[in-house]
């Protein structure tokens, strides 16, 4: 959990979950924009699963298609 601290600059831990669920422990983020949410999200990789809001998804999935396609094909 404490990973998630490191870049408080971007993001504020508005509340946890000590249950964990299936070895994932919900947390409730507030991010100041879309953008540093999206980042944030994406930067966590596998680390990480947006369940809301679900509108978000669909761009960070972009996201990570266009950061693979761009390193796959070397640009």
């Amino acid at each position: 959990m404490t990973w998630l601290k490191f870049s408080s600059r971007f993001v504020q831990i508005v509340e946890v979950d000590n249950c964990a669920q299936n070895d994932w422990i919900p947390v409730k983020l507030s991010f100041d924009t879309e953008d540093e949410a999206k980042g944030y999200i994406l930067g966590f990789a596998n680390r990480i699963k947006l369940i809301e809001p679900k509108e978000i998804h669909d761009k960070i999935l972009k996201m990570a298609e266009d950061t693979l396609a761009f390193y796959k094909h070397g640009k």
